[in-house]
């Protein structure tokens, strides 16, 4: 079976070996994958949802991995077993609602974590940086006309000084093109935030950060 980028770019996250707890699973697509091409020995599939479960389900006896990938109706980790968990993985969600996940529960330090947040990414890298985890890889994907970063963290318990110029860059290697990319786009969002904040006359203070943040970004990139 074939990922999307969005899923190869997880997959390429987990050391052979490694057992997954995939949260908001959905069809099950990255743990019959791992699965099936002997990544993982065994798997668990989580879904909030009844319906995105069962089409889990069904996708993992499609494949006759049943023995070997749990389906979990759970909100987030709350009802995933951890014994002998080694990686989460939580993509496809917003920023806010990885956090919400990962502040719930308490046994994720032991995990490596692999996370691609659509939205906010900002937000999951502050919550590494307070928690002790650190980024030991990030990687920019271009899907069509969308981009996405995939991270890679481990619990070390040092909580990393930051300021926002560090959430938004992360574990990012700014001399690959993707990643340009991605910090390209996100100096056009701080540029039309200041813009917005200032034609609506809102924090002139704020409207300032949001421009400094833009000029690190650009200088960061050589512009």
């Amino acid at each position: 079976m074939k990922l999307d980028l969005r899923l190869s770019a997880c997959a390429d996250y987990i050391e052979k070996g490694a057992v997954v707890a995939d949260v908001g699973t959905d069809h099950a697509y990255l743990p019959v994958f791992l699965v099936e091409n002997g990544i993982c020995p065994r798997a668990i599939a989580s879904d909030i949802g009844t319906g995105p479960l069962e089409a889990a389900k069904k996708n993992i006896t499609k494949h006759n991995l049943s023995e070997k990938i749990e389906a979990v109706l759970s909100d987030g980790l709350k009802n995933v077993n951890k014994d002998g968990v080694t990686h989460i993985v939580i993509a496809g969600m917003g920023g806010e609602t990885i956090c919400d996940i990962l502040s719930a529960c308490e046994w994720i330090n032991g995990c490596t974590l692999v996370l691609q947040p659509m939205t906010r990414s900002e937000l999951v890298r502050e919550f590494l940086f307070e928690n002790g985890f650190e980024i030991s890889s990030e990687k920019a994907i271009i899907d069509g006309k969308f981009i996405y970063t995939v991270l890679k963290a481990v619990y070390t318990g040092n909580k990393k000084e930051f300021g926002q110029f560090e959430k938004v860059v992360g574990g990012l290697d700014l001399t690959l093109p993707a990643e340009r990319e991605y910090i390209k786009k996100k100096i056009g969002q701080y540029e039309a935030s200041a813009f917005g904040k200032l034609k609506s006359k809102l924090s002139c203070e704020e409207a300032q950060n949001d421009k400094e943040i833009a000029e690190k970004l650009r200088k960061a990139l050589g512009e």
